[in-house]
C-alpha cells in the first residue's frame, strides 16, 4: 500500500545527482497531496538553476524511479507537506488500472523533450525530431504485454489515428490485429527505441517533418494529446469526459494543419459513439445522421459508424434495417477487423430473419 509521509518546510525529499553518480534512493514515486514542494534543476545550456513549484496531486520522481537513472532535480519542501509514496510495483499497478495517468505523463514528458530538442538545436545547430509517437506505441505494447487487451487496443488505435504516416504503422496495425483477436504479445519483436524515428510518407523530409513555427508545433501536440485523452476516457468509460474532450478537439479544426485534420474525423466519431455508450440514443441517432453527411470522405469511419447503428438496430430488433447497413459496410473500403465484425454480424442477422 502507498505510504503517506509528512515533511517539514526546509527539508529535502531527494537531491539532484550528477550523471556519473551512482543512482540511489530510487525506490519511490512521489505525489504531492498537500503543502508546497519545489523542484530545482539546472538548464542544459547555461547550467543556471531553475525552480518549478508542483501542483497538488502532481507526480514527481517518476523518470528516475522507472529508469533507474540519477535524479535530475532536487525536491525541496517549501511549506509543510503531505507526500504519498508509491513503490515502483505499486505505481505500475496504478498505471495499469488508470491508463489516463500514463497518457498525462506522456504529455508532460513530450513537452520536456521538445524543450530539450530546442536547446540542443540551438547549441549544436542540428535538426533532430524527438519522436513522441514511439512513447505512445510503447504504452500500447506495455498494456499488450500485461494482457490488458482493451487498454492495448485503444492505445494502438490512438497511435494509428494520431500518426497516420509513421514508419511504425505496420507494426502497430499487426499488433492491433493480434490484440483484437485475443492473441498474446509476440515475444520475437525487437524492442522499440528512440532510433525508431518519424518518417513522413511520400514527403522525403524524414526527421525534418516538423511544424515550421513553435505555435504550430504546440497546437499539433495539443491535438494529439487530446486525441489520446479521448481514447483513455473511453477505456475508463468516462463518456461525458470523452464528449467534452472531443468537442474541444473539434473546435480546434480551423487551427490545425491539413495533416492533422484526420483527428477531427475521429473526434466526431468518438463523440457520437460516446452518446450511444452512455445510453443517450436520441442524441446518438442525431449525430449519426450528421456524421454520415459531414464525414463521407472517410470511408473507414463511416463503416464503423454504420456498424454502431447496425448493432443498435439489432438490439431494437430491426433486423432488416441492420442487414441493410451491414451489407453496405461490406462494400466499403474498411479495416479487416471491421469486415470481420460485419461478416459475423451478417451471419447472426441472417439467422434471425429466416
Amino acid at each position: 500500500m502507498p505510504q503517506m509521509r509528512s515533511y517539514k518546510a526546509g527539508s529535502i525529499i531527494y537531491f539532484r545527482q550528477e550523471s556519473d553518480e551512482k543512482a540511489d534512493n530510487l525506490d519511490n514515486v512521489f505525489v504531492l497531496q498537500d503543502g508546497k514542494v519545489s523542484l530545482s534543476s539546472l538548464t542544459l545550456d547555461t547550467q543556471e538553476e531553475v525552480k518549478e513549484d508542483l501542483l497538488k496531486g502532481e507526480f514527481f520522481g517518476v523518470k528516475s524511479a522507472l529508469g533507474k537513472s540519477p535524479r535530475e532535480e532536487t525536491a525541496m519542501v517549501m511549506a509543510d507537506a503531505q507526500i504519498l509514496l508509491f513503490s515502483i510495483k505499486e505505481f505500475e499497478a496504478l498505471c495499469l488500472k488508470n491508463p489516463r495517468i500514463v497518457l498525462q505523463m506522456l504529455k508532460v514528458f513530450s513537452g520536456q523533450l521538445r524543450r530539450i530538442h530546442k536547446t540542443l538545436h540551438h547549441l549544436l545547430g542540428e535538426s533532430h525530431n524527438v519522436d513522441n509517437a514511439v512513447n505512445l506505441l510503447k504504452t500500447a505494447e506495455f498494456y499488450h504485454k500485461s494482457a490488458r487487451l482493451g487498454h492495448a487496443i485503444y492505445a494502438y488505435e490512438a497511435f494509428l489515428k494520431s500518426y497516420e504516416s509513421h514508419n511504425l504503422n505496420e507494426r502497430a496495425r499487426d499488433l492491433l490485429k493480434k490484440a483484437q483477436q485475443g492473441d498474446p504479445y509476440p515475444g520475437t519483436l525487437d524492442a522499440l527505441s528512440s532510433s525508431n524515428t518519424f518518417a513522413a510518407a511520400g514527403t522525403g523530409e524524414g526527421n525534418n517533418a516538423m511544424a515550421d513555427s513553435e505555435s504550430a508545433e504546440q497546437q499539433n501536440s495539443e491535438a494529439e494529446v487530446l486525441s489520446s485523452d479521448i481514447s483513455s476516457s473511453l477505456i475508463n468509460k468516462n463518456y461525458d469526459e470523452a464528449i467534452e474532450l472531443a468537442e474541444k478537439l473539434i473546435g480546434m479544426a480551423d487551427q490545425l494543419s491539413e495533416s492533422e485534420q484526420h483527428l477531427i474525423d475521429h473526434a466526431a466519431f468518438d463523440k457520437m459513439r460516446s452518446f450511444k455508450m452512455k445510453g443517450d440514443i436520441d442524441q446518438f441517432k442525431s449525430l449519426y445522421k450528421s456524421f454520415l453527411k459531414n464525414y463521407g470522405h472517410n470511408q473507414k469511419l463511416i463503416a464503423k459508424a454504420m456498424l454502431e447503428m447496425a448493432e443498435l438496430h439489432k438490439k431494437e430488433k430491426k433486423f432488416e434495417d441492420a442487414l441493410s447497413l451491414v451489407r453496405a459496410v461490406l462494400k466499403l473500403n474498411t479495416d479487416d477487423s471491421d469486415k470481420r465484425n460485419a461478416n459475423n454480424l451478417l451471419r447472426d442477422l441472417e439467422s434471425k430473419v429466416k
